[in-house]
Parts: structure tokens; sequence; C-alpha cells
């Protein structure tokens, strides 16, 4: 008989081996956004508080006070396997906004930085979506494969490079 549970952990984006929370970002790890999701829809406003959260936390108010832990949301994840019943990927069932902001977030790191996340084993191939039968998929390859923020048409109809190429900018 299959039993419901709830397991309630701490993550970091990415940590060292030996360190007391797990990483969302684990090598080989992979998200996947069901169809039954929401199209990606934040803009520059959820972005820009976000990224004002993130601050705050690592600066604090003042600037001068030592960083402290940070709540963005919960995210509620499905761990599912492969066919084969070995590789585990993650169905979103709640925080894909976050997550794929998140990795929006990193490819503007590495396109003003190439290379900047290599040092730390960051890829930016961890997130599917099955949103909009395939449509999503594309788009976010898309904005994954742009190569620089000066070639991107700011009014783009893709939501990934829009708010990739407006919102951090």
């Amino acid at each position: 008989m299959k039993t419901f549970s709830i397991e309630a952990n701490s993550f970091v984006i990415k940590s060292s081996k030996g360190k007391k929370y797990k990483s969302l970002l684990e090598d080989g790890i992979t998200y996947h956004i069901p169809i039954f999701q929401r199209t990606y829809a934040w803009t520059g406003k959820e972005i820009a508080k976000l990224l004002a959260d993130l601050f705050l936390s690592f600066w604090d108010l003042d600037g001068k006070d030592e960083p402290e832990p940070m709540f963005i949301g919960t995210m509620q994840l499905s761990e599912l396997k492969d066919e084969q019943g070995k590789k585990s990927f993650y169905d979103v069932v709640d925080g894909q906004q976050r997550l794929t902001t998140l990795l929006i977030l990193l490819k503007y790191f590495n396109l003003m930085h190439p290379g900047c996340l290599e040092p730390y084993g960051i890829t930016l191939d961890w997130l599917r979506t099955s949103v909009s039968n395939g449509i999503q998929q594309k788009q976010l390859e898309e904005m994954l494969n742009v190569a620089t923020l000066e070639d991107i048409d700011q009014n783009h109809i893709n939501p990934f490079i829009r708010n990739l190429s407006r919102t951090f900018p």
C-alpha cells in the first residue's frame, strides 16, 4: 500500500561537500514543470522583489551585518524515477515561477561574466517544462541559447528572453 508523506528540508542553491544543507542544484538533479502548471508569468515586478529579498538577506539593511538565512518560499516537489527506475527527477508542484527565475538569473550572470558558474559546478540544464504542449520548453531552450544580451529585442515575445533582457541590466 502506497502511503502519503511530507518531508521538509532546507536547501541552499549550491553547497560544498560535507555541508549541513542539501543543494537545490545537486549534480544530475533535473526539475520538471508538469503540463498542468500555468505558463511562466513573472514580470519585472516579481523579479525585482525576489532580487531585493536576496540582496537584503545577504547584506542586511545597512550592508554591515552578517548575512542571514533567507526563506524564499515553499517549493513542493514530487520525486519520480526515469523509465528504468534509476535516475530521479522532480516534478515541480509549487515554486516553478521562482525556480524558473533562478535559472534566468544564473543565465544572466553567465552572460555578464562568462564561465562564472563553472568553478561551482553549476550548469543551466536542470529545468524542463511540459507547459503549453512543449511551447514553453522551446522558449526556455531559446533563452538558454542566447549568446549576448546586446542581440536581444527588449520586446521579445518569449517571456524568458524578455525577462533576461529587461529585468537584470
